[in-house]
């Protein structure tokens, strides 16, 4: 892979990002960011792609769902969460992804997206890093710039 190509998929997202919510396994509710539509918003991706990684991802049995009501919310949902599996696989991905170089727009340099946060002096998680990480393996830093 040439530097500054990243190429991350749907369900390597889904993975890493669920893996931040992995404590929340055993509870009765579950944190917005759990449903489809939560995980679809946090990774700034289409709700219907998030709908066939995790169905891919189940299959795979590494996802699966439960119903519980959603912290905040009257309804119950769709809860997803890692099997045993899926976690090993989401920190394996989180590794792998973690090496990749990202070019940075402010400045042209390249980056291991793991050191991305260092770099920029932010607070941000892996998964706000991947959903902010453009298909031409690119991350614009201005959202994240300290306020003058």
């Amino acid at each position: 892979m040439a530097a500054g190509r990243v190429r991350v998929t749907v369900n390597q997202k889904v993975l890493v990002h669920l893996l931040s919510y992995a404590r929340w396994t055993d509870r009765g509710d579950a944190p917005a960011p759990v449903t489809q539509q939560g995980i679809a918003d946090a990774l700034r991706v289409r709700r219907s792609h998030v709908t066939l990684a995790l169905q891919g991802l189940a299959e795979r049995g590494l996802v699966e769902y439960r119903t519980a009501r959603v912290v905040g919310g009257a309804r119950r949902k769709k809860a997803y969460v890692l099997t045993p599996l899926g976690y090993e696989r989401a920190q394996e991905t989180r590794g792998l992804l973690a090496s990749l170089p990202v070019r940075l727009l402010d400045d042209g340099s390249e980056v291991a997206l793991a050191r991305v946060p260092e770099r920029l002096g932010g607070d941000l998680t892996f998964a706000e890093l991947l959903a902010r990480l453009r298909p031409d393996g690119a991350l614009d830093p201005r959202p994240w710039a300290p306020s003058a």
